[in-house]
């Protein structure tokens, strides 16, 4: 199992952050965005040319898995997480 957000030094789960975020736990909202934007730096650097654009697709796709997790679309439910499907 890869954990997509776990970071050696703090040793989050993807669950947690999840939790964490929904909780409001300021912490873990810095941590996000930054090891959010340090993977995608690293993984999409090549991509982009221009970096005002990728900036702007960074925060695009970062402003919508943030809003997924704060309206719970993305939750944890019997310690899984799971996305709420659009049928509901």
């Amino acid at each position: 199992m890869v954990l997509f957000f776990t970071d050696r030094k703090k040793g989050y789960t993807d669950a947690e952050v999840v939790v964490h975020l929904q909780r409001r736990d300021e912490a873990v909202e810095r941590w996000f965005y930054e090891t959010s934007k340090r993977y995608f730096d690293k993984s999409f650097n090549e991509i982009f040319f221009d970096a005002d654009r990728k900036q702007e697709v960074f925060q695009l796709a970062f402003i919508k898995l943030w809003t997924e997790i704060e309206d719970k679309k993305i939750k944890l439910i019997d310690g899984k997480l799971v996305r709420q499907q659009r049928s509901g």
